[in-house]
């Protein structure tokens, strides 16, 4: 967490599932939002309403559900995150005000395990 890639392409949809799975093979790769949602739903994630817990995945899509952004819940209002694919678009630890002013136009999912 708070560092950079040492390779361009890493993205939010790779820092997500390494943050599910603990796999750092996730961490340098370009991960398409496809199988992004395979590897949720094969981890047991699915969609819930209600409030952020722990451990939650928060995505983001836009009105064809298109999905163009993915984090993982921490929890104390804390999320792992990575906005963009370049080196200097570090993993980090981040606050949803940050995220909201990024994302906000799109709609808000809870994915949970």
């Amino acid at each position: 967490m708070n560092s950079f890639s040492t390779v361009n392409g890493s993205n939010c949809f790779g820092a997500t599932l390494f943050a599910i799975t603990g796999d750092e093979k996730y961490l340098p790769e370009w991960v398409h939002q496809e199988s992004f949602l395979e590897v949720l739903s094969e981890k047991g994630y699915t969609p819930v309403s209600g409030e952020n817990r722990k451990g939650d995945v928060i995505v983001w899509t836009d009105d064809n559900g298109a999905v163009r952004h993915a984090c993982y819940y921490l929890g104390d209002g804390l999320y792992f995150n990575k906005s963009g694919q370049k080196i200097y678009n570090p993993w980090k630890i981040t606050g949803l005000r940050e995220l909201n002013d990024d994302w906000n136009h799109y709609k808000y999912l809870i994915y949970r395990k």
